[in-house]
């Protein structure tokens, strides 16, 4: 910058130096060669200097980690899953599996659809405007959806008690995604005691919890545009819950000597990933911190770029190291080995949150409905673990290479 201008300071003496010698000393006519000085100066300075801002003190970031939160969240989601340890022995079969896919689906479905109806309305309206659609959503849609579970369980003649555990995981879904939308964890934590007595006991007491929750709001009931927002991520939820169990239905639906039950395979796989999901949470929160960090630090969009880059490998591999350890813990807990998909559809699940949380639904939602759709083509010539580990790879690569590349950019993170 110091040479630019002293170059630019020798050209002005040479100016004036030339003005003088052809005589000009008019005051208006030396204003004029003074102005085109001064541009041509602006120009040249402008080309020649670099453009490299001072790093600015970041202001205080809008996403702090709380570590005890966060897990305690996927603890809250995992554990309850383990009401179907009681049961895992009349799990077996055919009807037992439907109603496990059904329960699953539709779990995975109106969770993620009124999480994303609960937050849209809290960003609008607070607390209160919360509180207000998640108990008119949780309405009209749980109960029909519980119904369903339900009227299912007795229509296929499945023992009643794998029905009202079917129905209850998917009512207690609903009731904990209104305590966690509203920030009830440690009131859900103490609800789940009750749980350790009876599995119906867990249920009614995180019901009891989310209706305290909106107590003195009136329901109401979300609007079309903001059912149309949710619909994407409800689609996410079918698509992901139907990836998950895709191996487990397909074995319970047909099971063959060595790979275990149906049920505790899906243990064996559910159980680590739901709770690794207060993990994902934690590290996602962690990447929008660091990504948030390096715009004020950066001194260009390359170097942004490349600190974009690092934390999100970061992230990902401490999610994939936290999986491999609850993995480990679930094999100890269940006594079944799972296969190689639940490392790789883990870790892609966890990059679909990463990505949705930056608004980019429509090419998560495609990703995961392609892989879907070629697991279901490959079926007729492979075994369903080799299908699903090699549709799972493909959807982990392809999501990262696509956080990867759209996440460098800056626009994304302001």
């Amino acid at each position: 910058m110091s040479s630019a201008y002293a170059e630019a300071a020798v050209d002005r003496y040479e100016v004036a130096a030339a003005l003088e010698a052809d005589g000009i000393t008019d005051a208006t006519a030396r204003d004029h060669h003074a102005a085109d000085d001064v541009f041509d100066l602006a120009d040249r300075l402008f080309r020649e200097a670099p453009r490299e801002p001072q790093p600015n003190r970041p202001a205080e970031s809008p996403w702090r980690a709380t570590p005890v939160t966060h897990v305690l969240r996927g603890v809250l989601f995992g554990l309850p899953a383990l009401a179907y340890l009681s049961v895992a022995d009349r799990l077996s079969g055919p009807r037992s599996a439907v109603l496990l896919v059904v329960s699953v689906l539709l779990s995975w479905a109106t969770g993620q659809g009124l999480a994303h109806l609960g937050q849209l309305r809290r960003s609008q309206s607070g607390h209160a405007g919360a509180a207000g659609v998640l108990g008119g959503a949780a309405l009209a849609a749980g109960l029909p959806a519980v119904a369903i579970v339900a009227g299912l369980g007795f229509a296929l003649g499945v023992p009643l008690v794998v029905t009202l555990i079917a129905a209850g995981q998917l009512a207690y879904v609903l009731a904990a995604t209104v305590a966690l939308v509203l920030g009830r964890e440690w009131w859900l934590l103490a609800a789940l005691a009750a749980g350790l007595v009876t599995p119906i006991a867990g249920v009614a007491a995180a019901i009891v919890v989310a209706c305290w929750s909106m107590r003195g709001v009136r329901p109401q009931l979300p609007t079309r545009a903001e059912l149309t927002a949710a619909l994407p991520a409800g689609t996410f939820g079918v698509l992901v819950g139907a990836l998950l169990i895709f191996t487990p239905a397909l074995r319970a639906l047909d099971p063959q000597p060595g790979h275990g039950t149906g049920v505790a395979v899906a243990l064996a796989v559910l159980l680590p990933l739901s709770v690794s999901m207060g993990a994902a949470e934690w590290l996602l929160f962690r990447y929008r911190a660091a990504t948030h960090r390096a715009m004020a630090e950066s001194r260009n969009f390359r170097s942004f770029g490349r600190r974009a880059s690092t934390a999100l490998f970061r992230a990902t591999a401490g999610y994939v190291a936290v999986l491999v350890a609850l993995l480990v813990a679930g094999i100890v807990l269940t006594g079944e080995l799972p296969h190689l998909e639940p490392v790789l559809i883990g870790p892609a699940l966890f990059l679909a949150l990463l990505l949705m949380s930056f608004d980019i639904r429509r090419p998560v939602v495609l990703a995961c409905l392609a892989a879907l759709t070629t697991n279901l083509a490959l079926i007729p010539l492979h075994a369903p673990e080799t299908v699903q580990a090699g549709t799972a790879a493909g959807l982990l690569v392809a999501l990262y290479v696509y956080a990867a590349r759209t996440l460098r950019r800056a626009q994304f993170h302001l």
